[in-house]
């Protein structure tokens, strides 16, 4: 298995369901039972390519699935949203 870079920080938060109260009318929130969202950052080298990014031979896409594997977690979800800083640290 190759290694898509290191992750130098994790925020999650609960995973929200809008719907409407058909009675009310009114919009309800509430927790998605058994889903998280997951801001992961990654510290790697990345090449832009027409459909997302390339790194290390995987292609990461919006809306394609990603599958993290760590020690202490393992996890498959939907990239939702890419963004990329040219930090180095």
């Amino acid at each position: 298995m190759k290694d898509a870079g290191e992750i130098i920080n994790v925020v999650y938060y609960d995973h929200l369901y809008y719907g409407k109260n058909n009675d009310t009318g009114e919009t309800v929130t509430t927790k998605y039972p058994g889903k998280i969202n997951m801001v992961l950052t990654v510290r790697t080298e990345a090449v832009k390519t027409d459909t997302g990014y390339s790194i290390n031979g995987y292609e990461l896409l919006i809306d394609g699935k990603v599958t993290i594997r760590t020690p202490d977690f393992t996890g498959t979800g939907v990239c939702t949203s890419i963004t990329v800083s040219d930090q180095t640290k």
